[in-house]
């Protein structure tokens, strides 16, 4: 079962996204960089909370804070029994701000 996570950044109010290449994209004629949510797989044993922070670091390099289990889904329910779970306002450790240096300075 999939795991899906949307780190949010409270600092900046802002949610954390990722862009990969897809070739089904591609060959479907869409664009093959496609934006999309963090996810990965439940292995056997794994919990949905140890997933969202493996594939968190895996995928965005975030470190999650905490998480907020929103709900398990199906992914199509006319087509299939297969089920998502979904974790929601996964706080993440805000990253240190980028301090340029002034024109000409040292």
């Amino acid at each position: 079962m999939p795991c899906v996570v949307l780190p949010y950044d409270p600092e900046r109010d802002a949610v954390v996204m990722i862009e990969q290449f897809r070739i089904g994209a591609a060959a479907g004629g869409m664009p093959m960089w496609q934006l999309e949510v963090i996810a990965g797989i439940i292995d056997e044993g794994e919990t949905p909370e140890a997933v969202a922070h493996r594939e968190a670091q895996e995928e965005a390099r975030c470190e999650i804070l905490d998480l907020v289990p929103v709900y398990h889904y199906l992914a199509s329910s006319g087509g299939t029994s297969e089920t998502r779970a979904a974790v929601l306002r996964a706080r993440r450790q805000p990253r240190p701000r980028r301090h340029s240096r002034p024109a000409g300075g040292a």
